[in-house]
């Protein structure tokens, strides 16, 4: 009996490998790479290391326009959208990338645009939300209170605030109050890195950080 199903087992077995084998794979793309990306304008807004959702009036802010490989486009419109006058920004090859600053003077929710047309008369046109409100300022401070708690406190001008996230310990999650003031017990003795997150009546968020040895 076993001499007789040993062969059936690895001729069932053979079989199974090959038909695995034989399995054509779906073709990778042309050379093995993925195919390049469509041509495109990407127009961004920035304010610091962050973007233009919590601009302050007379602040400031940074525009980059980019191009794509291949977009051929040579000029481009800026408009800020406050009613300012546009601004025209030239590429020189091989640069992709051009630049344009602004200072909003009023309060508002803005869009800027810019326009672009390339050669073959087709119009490229991305826009961002740029939101401009009072001047804030956000301070905090903290101080020990013994037995490994420290206590931080928030002073906010320009604004009426309706959300303060502390956060004592990166490890931790952030401690959310209504009130400039918050509380924390530290697990070890030391040195204290502290951050605080703010946001206003209007949705804008303001930062602030501090530090503090507790024991």
């Amino acid at each position: 009996m076993c001499a007789v199903r040993r062969p059936a087992v690895i001729a069932a077995l053979v079989l199974a490998v090959a038909g695995c084998a034989g399995v054509p794979s779906s073709p990778d793309p042309v050379g093995g790479l993925p195919p390049p990306p469509a041509p495109g304008l990407v127009f961004e807004c920035q304010l610091g290391i962050g973007d233009c959702s919590s601009v302050m009036e007379g602040q400031r802010v940074s525009f980059s326009i980019t191009r794509s490989a291949g977009l051929t486009v040579r000029s481009a419109v800026v408009d800020f959208g406050d009613g300012s006058p546009t601004e025209t920004r030239s590429w020189t090859d091989p640069f992709n990338s051009l630049s344009a600053d602004h200072v909003y003077q009023r309060r508002g929710t803005f869009t800027a645009r810019v326009t672009s047309i390339d050669a073959t008369g087709r119009e490229w046109s991305p826009s961002v939300m740029v939101a401009v409100g009072s001047v804030v300022s956000v301070a905090m401070t903290a101080e020990p209170l013994g037995s490994l708690q420290a206590v931080a406190t928030a002073v906010v001008t320009g604004a009426t605030v309706t959300r303060f996230e502390w956060t004592f310990d990166p490890q931790a999650s952030p401690l959310v109050t209504t009130l400039p003031r918050a509380v924390f017990t530290y697990a070890a003795p030391g040195w204290k890195d502290l951050s605080l997150r703010v946001t206003v009546d209007d949705g804008r968020v303001f930062r602030a950080s501090g530090s503090v040895v507790v024991d």
